[in-house]
């Protein structure tokens, strides 16, 4: 699925780049982003190179404002975005002559297509876009010849497909409540960095799609929650766990969790649970743990948090050591909400450190070399640091690692469930 990034100067072509944005959204595997309105608080390089290393093509469109430092004026933000996804992004580019002016000089070797020639349409465009970026090669949209400065557009006009209906996607952040009673809220699938260069386990950053969307639990498994599945016979089914778990059941004689003082509270989160357990739990609500990626895209998302709550730590919207009064808080539907992820998803920097699916490997995370597997052997991942954490522990991209079958008062979980399994 092509993804196209639209750069544009406001001041001559937004309403072109508009009109673009929403016919290539119209094609059935294609989409595309175009600055309309930054987020309030975040600063445009954030973003903007966030979303210039999602795409996989930049349209940039040619116009006179994009060269307002030719008379002495501050560079465009223009040429800024084509000179970061030429040199640090190496994205392709897609050049148009929107208005007649000098292409920018890193571009000046780029064919570009000129839709400054006369009786050219909006629906030309599209074709020739299609033509540059592959699309029309793979039969998501109907291909045709790119125009030029010095080769007019071919008469042919596009016809945007029409589709069946197909249900509309969530937003980010829908919430609705599983057949066990429990909260949860929508994922969409993206794109985005993992890792930092904080620590080497955390190296190198590197892109990862998540390719399907899906439902994560709005908070932590609870002690009410997971009680549930203890009165339900969830340590007496071997349907539940993996092998190693069931015979780790067995041989240590383990019929509950491990209970400790002060964390037993029903609206705390369930600790004192084994990844064996916590992995059983979510079998039988009818999901699965998150994989070590999944989790950080719900954490961090497209704005490349560094904390699940923001880009900046505020010590008043989570629980870790110099807050948390020796154990873990409450959690529950609108309790420290200004200290919810991107998708709304609450509790993921701090209280406590997260199981994943993920056995414990080097970067770069690739799900396919096993360490996916739930019979694999090693350490497992936890994600989000705990109440007795510091503030370097609560990132978004810290990771640690512990034996499935440990047990402990800093480790709880929650669990993803498909779209399709609600």
């Amino acid at each position: 699925m092509p993804h196209f990034f639209i750069s544009y100067a406001k001041k001559d072509t937004r309403e072109l780049a508009l009109q673009l944005e929403a016919a290539l959204n119209t094609l059935p595997d294609v989409t595309a982003w175009v600055d309309k309105s930054l987020r309030a608080g975040r600063s445009w390089e954030i973003q903007i190179e966030t979303e210039i290393r999602r795409c996989d093509y930049m349209i940039v469109l040619y116009s006179p404002d994009m060269n307002r430092h030719q008379h002495g004026e501050p560079e465009s933000y223009v040429l800024s975005e084509i000179h970061y996804a030429k040199r640090t992004a190496h994205k392709p580019i897609i050049p148009i002559m929107a208005q007649k002016t000098d292409p920018p000089m890193s571009l000046t070797m780029e064919q570009y297509i000129d839709f400054t020639l006369p009786n050219l349409r909006l629906d030309d465009l599209i074709f020739a876009i299609c033509d540059e970026s592959g699309v029309g090669a793979h039969g998501n949209a109907p291909s045709s010849p790119a125009p030029t400065a010095s080769k007019p557009i071919p008469s042919p006009r596009l016809e945007i497909p029409s589709l069946p209906p197909t249900p509309t996607e969530p937003d980010p952040g829908t919430r609705m409540t599983d057949d066990k009673g429990v909260e949860m809220i929508y994922v969409p699938a993206g794109k985005f960095l993992m890792g930092s260069n904080e620590q080497d386990d955390e190296k190198p950053i590197h892109e990862v799609q998540i390719a399907q969307p899906f439902w994560l639990d709005l908070i932590p498994v609870t002690n009410a929650a997971y009680a549930h599945f203890v009165k339900d016979g969830g340590y007496k089914n071997p349907n539940y766990w993996t092998k190693s778990g069931w015979d780790w059941l067995q041989t240590d004689k383990i019929t509950a969790p491990e209970d400790y003082d002060n964390f037993t509270d029903p609206r705390q989160p369930r600790v004192g649970v084994s990844w064996y357990e916590s992995f059983a739990y979510a079998s039988w609500r009818g999901g699965r743990l998150p994989t070590e990626a999944e989790w950080e895209w719900a954490a961090r998302g497209p704005e490349d948090r560094l904390y699940p709550i923001d880009v900046i730590f505020d010590a008043n919207r989570l629980i870790y050591d110099e807050n948390s009064g020796g154990k873990t808080a409450a959690v529950g539907s609108g309790i420290r909400l200004s200290g919810a992820s991107w998708v709304g998803a609450l509790d993921m920097s701090g209280n406590v450190w997260e199981w994943v699916n993920s056995l414990h490997q080097p970067y770069p995370y690739k799900a396919a070399n096993g360490r996916e597997d739930v019979e694999g052997f090693g350490g497992r991942v936890l994600r989000g640091g705990s109440w007795y954490d510091n503030q370097d522990d609560v990132r978004s991209s810290y990771r640690v690692f512990d034996s499935p079958f440990r047990r402990d008062f800093r480790f709880g979980f929650r669990l993803l469930r498909p779209p399709s399994n609600r």
